[in-house]
């Protein structure tokens, strides 16, 4: 396992703006928590731990959406065994 695979992360943004859920990868470097917005749910995917943020005005839909998308996923970014997943609401 090489350093860089070890500091490798992508965030995800959750949302259901257009009436259907979405999640699109964010971009954006150096992440801030200005990025974070409170009507939606975010994934941040690292090596061998999966943050699932859920802003206080997020729909329910979109919470349970988020942890459903990190769990799916889990697999199919063959993540390590042990790779937890934690939930994280705002505030």
């Amino acid at each position: 396992m090489t350093e860089d695979e070890h500091s490798f992360y992508r965030l995800w943004h959750i949302s259901e703006d257009s009436g259907a859920i979405k999640c699109d990868e964010v971009p954006a470097r150096p992440l801030t928590k200005a990025m974070l917005l409170e009507n939606d749910t975010f994934i941040l995917e690292m090596y061998d731990k999966i943050y699932v943020w859920q802003g206080r005005h997020a729909s329910t839909n979109e919470k349970h959406a988020c942890m459903n998308i990190a769990n799916k996923y889990r697999k199919e970014w063959k993540k390590p065994a042990g790779t937890t997943i934690s939930r994280l609401p705002q505030g």
